[in-house]
């Protein structure tokens, strides 16, 4: 029973993720979309361990090795999801014009699961039980290993070949290959100990913290106060436009009386002659402020 510690508590804690993530709306992105499906994996990963460590091992009986045949298969097949995931969310992350074409990505991506989780399913998976304790091996573990390594090595190669565009959202995938390593080391020495669910969890949890995901009530917010912002400059332009209108007409009309005036210079008094082209001069001088500010904020 001592087996069950750890995919219960992935189960917990995965459940725990799953409520702080989803209780908040997010903004429909690839990253997002990718995360999304990688909790819900981790949950469904933690639940089959969970089922394949109640079963009796010390009585097996033809059904149950099938019970536990066809849970591996099931479980091999979610964690290849989970690793395709992450690679297309680090393809993306990484590789800014891929995001123009995720959805090309995300076809080809889910062929290449569609036909390892068929060979999968159509493997055959073999008990190894000491004392209570089970492992498997056979075809199917085979394929899983394959498919796996393949995502991962491609993983990689993205982000070295990239490394000077990596930031904090790629710190999970340090965290993948640090588990790797770990589970390598943690099968060398008891291989009848489950901790991917757990493993896959804490990883989860790092991306969490990591992933770049504002929320969408704070985006609605910014777009309301973004709205007001424009319908205030709007109404300014408005009230600019309005007062340069309500300025021009008098002013046009002085500087018409005052040049109609300077027509007839000769019967204007020699002291009124300075000031009526002082009025004109100032007159065209106002307008031309108004043509040359006020216009080019129409």
């Amino acid at each position: 029973m001592e087996g069950l510690l750890l995919p219960c508590c992935s189960i917990f804690f995965s459940v725990l993720l799953c409520i702080v993530y989803f209780v908040k709306k997010k903004t429909n992105s690839v990253e997002n979309n990718m995360y999304k499906t990688m909790l819900v994996i981790v949950l469904l990963d933690g639940i089959i361990s969970t089922v394949l460590h109640t079963i009796p091992l010390y009585k097996l009986t033809p059904f149950s090795l099938d019970v536990i045949s066809i849970l591996n298969k099931l479980d091999f097949s979610l964690l290849l999801i989970y690793v395709s995931s992450l690679f297309i969310y680090t393809t993306v992350i990484t590789i800014d014009r891929v995001k123009n074409y995720h959805e090309k990505l995300i076809e080809i991506v889910s062929l290449i699961d569609f036909i390892f989780i068929t060979l999968i399913l159509t493997g055959n998976v073999n008990v190894i039980s000491s004392n209570g304790n089970y492992s498997v091996n056979g075809s199917a573990t085979n394929y899983i290993i394959i498919s796996i390594g393949a995502f991962l090595l491609l993983t990689l190669i993205i982000a070295l070949a990239n490394i000077k565009k990596l930031d904090k959202r790629h710190i999970p995938i340090v965290g993948m290959f640090a588990i790797i390593i770990l589970l390598i080391l943690v099968f060398n020495i008891n291989p009848y100990l489950t901790i991917i669910s757990i493993s896959l969890t804490f990883l989860n949890y790092i991306m969490y913290f990591t992933i770049e995901n504002p929320d969408v009530k704070k985006l609605k917010k910014m777009s309301m106060a973004r709205k007001k912002a424009e319908d205030i400059n709007l109404e300014k332009t408005n009230l600019i436009n309005t007062m340069s209108y309500e300025i021009r007409t008098p002013l046009n009309t002085i500087v018409a009386g005052a040049e109609d005036i300077q027509v007839h210079r000769e019967k204007v008094p020699d002291e009124l002659k300075e000031d009526i082209d002082c009025i004109i001069e100032a007159s065209k001088t106002l307008l031309n402020v108004l043509d040359n500010n006020i216009g080019d904020k129409k």
